[in-house]
């Protein structure tokens, strides 16, 4: 069988990459550069940071796979029909593309049991918010509910706080078990577009108050373990209620009755279209798409 060469032709945020080479399956090499451009077979652009110079073609036959991972309101121009076209196939966190990669692991299954909130926490609400991107409006609406909450600010954005010792992701995760609750704001606003600033806050035992995809509760693991920035008319009645579960024990701890009670169905079957290796997942896309193009 003839390998088929997949090509990543844009990096990533980072020198991070979510696939290696030993990933995929027999038949299948992974390549990186652009110079493989047109001996590729598959060729995935990354939208957030590609830059397409005019003399790209695709080849006769080349497959080409857009992937996003960010909220499309950040590169709106990829929707435009003329470019969105030029992609036979879709990866990224809405659900009906056709390559799925939504901000849930297999792991989570395990760590969403960690910390039932129960512990002793000394800070009434964290927030990690280095980011300028603001198309949520979360900047101005913090600003506000700051006025009336009290928020430990540890990111760049109204800056308050310091870690004690900062190993990055670690630091960050461990600080939010020391907190009631937590500022999860995403800086856009699109359905699907869940991330980990949900989910993190939910495995360290304390509440997201969040902001963001108006269907949020299809990614929810339990019910009642969040609290909707949506269901409060204003930051100075939301910040009312915070206050009262300072108050109330019992109110507040009722947030973690989830923990103890099987996932939500649909959060199941998320867990359940994650199991599966992104590799394969992946290669599963490409064999369908060309036993559709026979």
């Amino acid at each position: 069988m003839e390998e088929k060469i997949i090509l990543f032709y844009n990096q990533t945020y980072s020198e991070y990459w979510y696939f290696n080479g030993e990933d995929f399956p027999p038949g299948y090499t992974l390549a990186k550069g652009i110079q493989w451009v047109n001996d590729a077979d598959v060729v995935v652009f990354f939208l957030p940071t590609l830059k397409v110079h005019a003399d790209l073609k695709k080849r006769p036959g080349q497959i080409w796979v857009g992937w996003s991972t960010e909220c499309e309101q950040h590169y709106p121009q990829y929707e435009d029909p003329a470019i969105s076209s030029l992609f036979d196939l879709r990866m990224g966190y809405y659900r009906h593309y056709d390559i799925f990669t939504p901000y849930v692991y297999p792991r989570y299954e395990k760590f969403l049991r960690c910390c039932d909130g129960m512990q002793s926490k000394s800070g009434n609400m964290a927030m990690f918010i280095s980011s300028p991107f603001n198309l949520s409006g979360r900047i101005d609406y913090l600003r506000d509910l700051m006025q009336y909450f009290p928020i430990d600010s540890y990111g760049r954005q109204m800056n308050n706080s310091r870690l004690p010792r900062d190993f990055g992701p670690p630091s960050k995760k461990n600080m939010l078990s020391h907190y009631k609750f937590t500022v999860s704001f995403e800086n856009s606003i699109g359905p699907d577009y869940v991330t980990e600033k949900f989910y993190e806050p939910l495995i360290m035992g304390s509440v997201p108050v969040y902001l963001g995809a108006p269907n949020v509760d299809d990614y929810a693991p339990g019910e009642h373990c969040f609290i909707n920035v949506r269901d409060y008319e204003s930051p100075k009645i939301l910040s009312e209620y915070l206050t009262y579960l300072l108050h109330d024990e019992d109110a507040y701890n009722a947030y973690f009755a989830w923990k103890h009670k099987p996932y939500k169905v649909g959060f199941q079957q998320l867990l359940r279209r994650v199991q599966q290796p992104l590799a394969l997942r992946f290669v599963d896309a490409i064999e369908h798409y060309l036993s559709q193009q026979k």
